[in-house]
């Protein structure tokens, strides 16, 4: 009987360690499936990252391009002070009826500014949508 008694106690605390041993592995899978979770979440974020980056440098290349052509119509408009075809030394032939030189340059200054700042608001739009997926980057994984 004694024995019996004693079996039963070890049957029970053996039941009891397997109950413990099984909800720390229930535990340990539901961390470990929200980690997974969370990592495909930033792994969406880092793919979306990338096109930003990419998109970034493009702006960048397409801001710096109309600011090289910026400058150089700002030192062309110099040279043509005079109302004439710095290449020809006479009137332009391309000019509509009534425009002069400085007029058709001060145009292009006009076109290209407005472009750059179209292009200087996308980036910062760019800036802005790439700041919450860099953040994502950055992962702790325990």
């Amino acid at each position: 009987m004694r024995e019996a008694v004693a079996a039963a106690r070890a049957a029970k605390a053996q039941i009891t360690s397997l109950d413990d041993k099984l909800t720390r592995m229930r535990d340990g899978y539901k961390a470990t499936s929200e980690l997974l979770k969370e990592s495909e979440a930033r792994s969406v974020a880092a793919t979306g990252l990338v096109k930003l980056e990419e998109q970034n440098t493009k702006l960048l290349y397409d801001i710096a391009a109309s600011r090289a052509a910026l400058e150089r119509d700002e030192r062309f408009q110099q040279e043509i002070k005079s109302g004439l075809c710095p290449i020809l030394s006479e009137k332009c032939l391309n000019l509509k009826e009534g425009e002069t030189l400085e007029s058709f340059v001060s145009g292009q200054f006009v076109e290209l500014r407005s472009r750059i700042a179209r292009v200087e608001t996308e980036r910062d739009r760019c800036h802005v949508a790439k700041a919450p997926a860099a953040s994502r980057r950055s992962f702790d994984y325990r």
